[in-house]
């Protein structure tokens, strides 16, 4: 057997007995299982249809025996169609990057492109001081309809829908949705430049026991300092909720949904003389702010007056818990644990309940002065 013979044909046979082969390089028995084949400043180029194939303990490259597959023992496998990369990398995905192994399983919806690492990864995109870039959502009709994009030149990040921007982020954090601008001054502002409302907040629990929505402000002033929330139309302010709990509107006037159409079984309301001259009007200091005086009444003093109905339990808060223990309590972690309920006054059923005091008062005014006419002309 020859170690090296050139064929008629062109074919070079590398220890090898004749075959169909145009070069093979093969070993002997002889030969340690082990080999090196070294091409030094050389492009391999395979043509269609090449297939690489080896059955040993490959070390860089191995062939799967399928033509025009590759793969590597410990960071690359292709097998015609999907490229995985990293150790152990999964051919059930698309493109597969992976570092190490997490344990976690992949999406169908979204397994063209995996990157995984047990511990932080990411993605990053560079681009100059003045570039852009962009991530885009395209289909048969438009190759861009929706996008997040970066803006380096203004720093801003912009949100898409339907080829048109809907929310952006601004360099210093203010967010605009509806608009490409925060405005008033704002961290967020919200435009809708249609007939429907700019914001919705919507708790669809049935079971809700917290608050829908919520306010807060660290500053702890009681003096008009700062306003808690402020509705202005289009040149002044129509309602506004003072630091001090003050509601104020520009027509001093609330009101009801006082439709008869909606309403049934009306009747006159009952006499109220005996409750407002058993209501006890109190002035008194909160814990909260010792500094100013407040006149009004007491929950627990109406209920014992028989007024219930003038009282109202809510959940306790975390700022009750240091007015009282009845309220709950906070354990070290910082968890609220809600206690006894906190009372509440109806002050708008109280106002009414004195509107029909004043009317029956106003009866016996009116009683008394017919008497007295009576008696002068008598």
């Amino acid at each position: 057997m020859s170690e090296i013979r050139v064929k008629s044909t062109g074919t070079i046979k590398l220890f090898e007995s004749d075959n169909t082969s145009s070069v093979t390089i093969a070993s002997p028995a002889s030969l340690s299982a082990n080999r090196t084949i070294t091409i030094p400043d050389a492009d391999v180029t395979l043509g269609a249809g090449t297939t690489i194939n080896t059955n040993g303990n490959d070390r860089l490259i191995t062939g799967s025996g399928t033509p025009n597959t590759l793969t590597g023992e410990t960071n690359l496998t292709y097998n015609g169609t999907i490229l995985g990369v990293g150790a152990s990398a999964d051919l059930g995905a698309g493109v597969h990057i992976k570092v190490s192994d997490t344990g976690a399983s992949v999406n169908s919806s979204a397994d063209e492109l995996i990157i995984e690492r047990s511990g932080d990864n990411g993605m990053t995109f560079l681009n100059s001081v003045s570039g852009e870039s962009f991530i885009n959502f395209g289909d048969s009709g438009d190759n861009d309809i929706g996008q997040m994009s970066y803006h380096h030149s203004s720093n801003h990040m912009a949100f898409k829908t339907n080829a048109v921007e809907r929310m952006r982020i601004l360099s210093a954090g203010e967010i605009a949705i509806g608009t490409t601008g925060a405005s008033q001054s704002a961290k967020v502002t919200i435009e809708s430049g249609g007939n429907v409302p700019a914001m919705c907040v919507e708790a669809t629990s049935s079971s809700q026991t917290t608050k829908v929505f919520k306010v807060y402000c660290a500053r702890n002033t009681t003096n008009g300092t700062y306003d808690l929330a402020n509705f202005d139309g289009q040149s002044q302010t129509k309602f506004k909720i003072a630091d001090s709990g003050n509601a104020a509107n520009i027509n001093n006037s609330y009101g009801a949904i006082s439709d008869q159409r909606i309403k049934q079984n009306i009747t006159d309301a009952n006499s109220q003389w005996d409750d407002i001259k058993a209501l006890k009007v109190r002035n008194f200091k909160l814990k909260s702010d010792t500094t100013m005086t407040h006149i009004g009444v007491v929950a627990q003093e109406l209920e014992a007056s028989g007024m219930n109905g003038l009282v109202a339990d809510s959940p306790s808060a975390e700022e009750h818990v240091a007015y009282s223990s009845d309220f709950g309590s906070i354990d070290g972690e910082g968890v609220f644990t809600q206690g006894e309920r906190v009372k509440e006054v109806k002050y708008s059923v109280l106002y009414m309940k004195s509107i029909k005091c004043l009317q029956e008062a106003m009866e016996k005014i009116e009683t008394l002065e017919a008497k007295v006419t009576a008696l002068e002309n008598a």
